[in-house]
């Protein structure tokens, strides 16, 4: 279990070795870390937990992972997310998600105690998904796709906003407020990235995250690293 209480102690604040850290409410819900630019130390306990058989064959496609602990509300046991290459390829495995423009990187919840696999991915045509109402000035990361998972009650939409008690307000859903960085939570001058879990049918807002990169707190670069 040494390896499982590795992660659940990175799991309660912002890891400085994280490429990107996701706020809900006033604490951390995971910790993103590049699979290519991370301590050994990580890999060895992720190879630990996830089987080393596995790690193997699919290390080549890796490009991130997370860890979430069970918390007894959304998720009843800990898990890792996983992103890999080659969602373009993948995304046809899952037909009734209906994809037919899909990010090449997508993502699997890997749940460690059942095994259970979900598959998420994002949907680069997201005029076609129908979305909660933003306040004037949000605009959506076009280029992140819009959140497709096999769970088809939810569904996440990816947006820029300045103004995080704002957006928070207007959709009736807690503010992401972590006091590690409560000066950026607060900061109304530069873009944040945010995202909207949503029912897909009622469109209801179920929950707003704030997305934090260690290694450019002042969102000078991350969610335009992908443009020409």
């Amino acid at each position: 279990m040494e390896s499982l209480e590795f992660f659940i102690g990175k799991s309660k604040k912002i890891d400085p070795h994280a490429e990107e850290v996701t706020i809900v409410g006033d604490a951390v819900e995971e910790n993103l870390f590049n699979a290519r630019d991370v301590p050994e130390e990580y890999i060895t306990h992720f190879k630990q937990l996830m089987g080393n058989v596995w790690y193997e064959e699919n290390k080549n496609r890796i490009e991130q992972f997370s860890f979430q602990p069970a918390d007894g509300k959304v998720y009843t046991e800990d898990k890792f997310m996983v992103v890999f290459s080659g969602g373009k390829k993948d995304c046809f495995l899952y037909p009734e998600m209906g994809i037919i423009e899909p990010h090449d990187d997508y993502c699997v919840n890997h749940f460690l105690t059942s095994g259970q696999k979900v598959a998420k991915f994002y949907d680069l045509d997201i005029e076609r998904h129908e979305k909660p109402e933003l306040p004037e000035g949000a605009r959506y990361i076009t280029h992140w796709g819009h959140g497709v998972s096999e769970n088809p009650l939810m569904k996440d939409a990816y947006f820029l906003f300045k103004d995080i008690s704002y957006i928070a307000n207007y959709l009736g859903l807690p503010m992401p407020d972590l006091r590690e960085v409560k000066h950026f939570c607060h900061d109304k001058t530069v873009d944040k990235v945010l995202g909207l879990t949503y029912n897909a049918y009622s469109l209801e807002p179920l929950k707003l995250k704030l997305y934090y990169y260690p290694g450019d707190p002042k969102m000078e670069f991350t969610v335009f690293d992908e443009l020409d």
